[in-house]
């Protein structure tokens, strides 16, 4: 239950804030536009930040499903953050999303014994 809770309470909202909205708003601040090419743009660099945020460093090792799972829901997040302007629909995404994932995966070990 505290990992169910850490995923829904911690992990999306920080992460959201971390790779959503500070380096989207960066991007375009630093682009000074607004134009929907550059939207695109910043979306798609900061979901491939978000997607190599999941390679495993310590083990040397790249989750080639996690990577690639991450950077495409880092697009919906991304489009999700600038269509409403708020982090809070991306924030509830990825929390739901982890929560799923991982009490899924909960479910698997408990099921497959």
């Amino acid at each position: 239950m505290g990992t169910l809770g850490f995923q829904l309470f911690l992990s999306g909202p920080s992460e959201e804030i971390l790779f959503r909205s500070l380096p989207i708003t960066l991007f375009l601040y630093a682009l000074r536009s607004d134009s929907r090419k550059d939207q695109v743009i910043s979306v798609i660099s900061t979901a491939m930040l978000f997607g190599l945020a999941h390679i495993n460093v310590f083990k040397f090792s790249v989750p080639v499903f996690q990577v690639c799972y991450a950077f495409v829901l880092g697009i919906a997040y991304g489009f999700t953050f600038i269509r409403t302007k708020s982090v809070i629909y991306p924030m509830i995404m990825h929390s739901m999303s982890n929560v799923i994932s991982v009490g899924g995966c909960y479910l698997y070990m408990l099921y497959d014994r």
